[in-house]
């Protein structure tokens, strides 16, 4: 037994059948906001806020601990994706811009190196935004010891 399939059936095949499987198969796309761009905007500003500081001298069983207050965090979109240029500038001057990476509402800074007349400083941290509010460690190493910074900031 052979069946024919008419003009009429394969019509209504294409006109109601293929284009609810078209639909079908859009409704299973979506935007799972992997957009890196969107992050980077959310940390993109001026922060006014303090540092409070805490450190260990080098070869020596002495602390320090200082603040800065007030100090600002600049941060400006990067050349990446994903990437922010980061700022620290308190009252002893401003760092250069560091690249920094962002996830969600994380922010992190690789290790960063910086040579100059008074030796070898290495930095590196990581925070997090929520609202307005910036919340970033940094850690820095250089020829006097090894501090920890804690920063935290408010948007402007």
């Amino acid at each position: 037994m052979h069946m024919k399939t008419s003009a009429p059936f394969f019509h209504f095949c294409l006109k109601t059948i293929l284009p609810v499987l078209i639909l079908l198969s859009f409704s299973a796309c979506k935007n799972d906001s992997d957009d890196p761009q969107a992050d980077t905007a959310t940390f993109i500003g001026t922060y006014t806020g303090k540092m409070a500081s805490k450190g260990q001298l080098a070869g020596s069983s002495s602390t320090v601990e200082f603040d800065f207050d007030p100090m600002k965090v600049l941060i400006k979109a990067g050349s990446k994706a994903n990437e922010v240029q980061l700022q620290i500038d308190t009252d002893l001057g401003a760092f250069d811009y560091w690249p920094a990476t962002v996830s969600g509402n994380t922010i992190t800074l690789s290790k960063q190196t910086m040579k100059d007349d008074f030796g070898t400083t290495t930095f590196e941290g990581s925070g997090t935004i929520a609202g307005k509010a910036l919340t970033f460690t940094l850690k820095q190493v250089d020829d006097t010891g090894t501090y920890t910074h804690q920063i935290t900031a408010t948007k402007n």
